[in-house]
């Protein structure tokens, strides 16, 4: 959105349930070291991290899983399932090993798919994008600012996601999504069009 330095991300890391419960969100900053300010008037229990270049990675996923699981809080008699996109820094045999010493599955969607099968794309991100805009316009205003610096993002993403962060977003994520209720019919033949002409296309080749 507006930013400090063009170029620059900050990465935030989200996760929610079919029941609407969601888990203190992740910060990636594009820093070598954290500062304190970065965490001033952040979500409530928000992990804050710094990489290279503000993207996650392998080892930052892994310590969101840490942070996951002791608010998801797995277990043997109650597992949960994961649904996750198929980036990168998912795939490792260490984090393989995690999910399945602490009773966490992991299903991987297909690629190309998350704008209709990742409920949080589905719900969720949009409504933020826009909740975040709105914060980020009025901090300009009220505080004659030309630009958004990287100590203000967590106060305004907080603001933004206590604004969308409801229960009926996490329902209405996973229903449309045909996740939860299990509903394989959500998809008509039209959705996978694209997916067709594309094999052909290489079939093609």
């Amino acid at each position: 959105m507006t930013s400090w330095e063009r170029g620059k991300n900050i990465t935030l890391l989200c996760a929610m349930s079919a029941a609407g419960r969601y888990i203190p969100p992740m910060f990636t900053f594009p820093r070598k070291r954290l500062t304190p300010l970065l965490q001033k008037d952040g979500p409530a229990g928000a992990l804050y991290k710094c990489s290279d270049n503000g993207w996650i990675n392998e080892n930052l996923f892994l310590e969101w899983l840490v942070h996951f699981k002791q608010h998801a809080k797995p277990s043997a008699l109650e597992p949960i399932l994961q649904i996750l996109d198929n980036h990168a820094s998912h795939i490792s045999l260490t984090i393989y090993e995690y999910w399945k010493v602490n009773h966490i599955h992991m299903l991987s969607m297909p690629p190309h798919t998350s704008h209709r099968m990742q409920p949080l794309d589905v719900s969720f991100f949009g409504p933020l994008k826009m909740a975040y805009k709105k914060e980020c316009d009025s901090f300009l205003k009220s505080h004659l600012a030309e630009k958004i610096m990287p100590y203000d993002v967590a106060s305004l993403a907080r603001k933004a996601f206590i604004n969308v962060a409801s229960i009926s977003k996490g329902e209405s994520g996973f229903r449309a999504s045909g996740i939860v209720p299990l509903n394989p019919e959500v998809f008509t033949e039209d959705d996978f069009m694209a997916a067709e002409v594309l094999q052909s296309e290489t079939y093609i080749q």
